[in-house]
């Protein structure tokens, strides 16, 4: 019914105004607009999804080696995730006076995550042997 209106309409219109030959932009925006009225099946547009920025992950392990690597350097915003590859739990101690990035303990076999987002360095050791160091250098 409503495709059949505006067909109406059009065909008013080119009659009525002699639209043919004074005026063919007016023409060819007309039946533009009928067909897409026809070819749309609901008048409810489609979303776009929107892309969610991928996150950047590093990763740090410790075995009984110590820590690999032992130097990470990184841009800001970006999750580090520590990994406890040994059968105890260990204590991740920062050695920075920016607290604001303390790991904590880690269970065997865990992981835990930290997103740094302020440049700076970065020292850390294992509470139980602190020949075991990492650094953790974070550039804008």
């Amino acid at each position: 019914m409503k495709g059949l209106l505006l067909a109406l309409l059009f065909l008013v219109l080119v009659v009525i105004l002699g639209a043919t030959y004074k005026n063919p932009k007016l023409v060819n925006y007309l039946r533009d607009q009928y067909l897409k009225s026809n070819t749309s099946s609901s008048s409810t547009p489609t979303p776009t999804p929107t892309k969610k920025s991928p996150e950047i992950q590093m990763y740090i392990y410790l075995n009984s080696n110590g820590f690999s690597p032992e130097v990470l350097t990184i841009s800001t915003n970006t999750k580090v995730v520590w990994t406890n590859k040994t059968n105890k739990s260990i204590n991740i101690v920062n050695n920075s006076t920016n607290n604001k990035f303390d790991i904590g303990t880690i269970n065997a076999n865990a992981s835990k995550g930290i997103v740094f987002d302020v440049p700076g360095t970065y020292i850390y050791h294992n509470n139980s042997n602190s020949q075991q160091i990492v650094t953790v250098i974070v550039e804008k």
